[in-house]
């Protein structure tokens, strides 16, 4: 599952993303952010809420992701 585009503004205009489960993967390409829900968990549960923190170097935003703990 991917969100929809999310769009990065202000800050320095280079932004870098990270996220507290490895399972909700981030990818931002220039200014705009999607979130994927990785799938292929086995048996294996994830916890549920990720947060992805979108960064320029000086200033952070949070995003708060609910997503299934486990994805098949």
């Amino acid at each position: 599952t991917t969100s929809p585009p999310i769009s990065v503004t202000g800050g320095s205009g280079t932004f870098f993303a990270i996220s507290t489960v490895s399972q909700v993967v981030p990818l931002l390409v220039g200014n705009v952010l999607t979130i994927t829900r990785a799938v292929g968990d086995g048996v294996t549960t994830y916890p549920s809420p990720a947060v992805v923190v979108v960064s320029d170097g000086f200033t952070n935003s949070a995003v708060t992701v609910t997503h299934p703990p486990n994805c098949p």
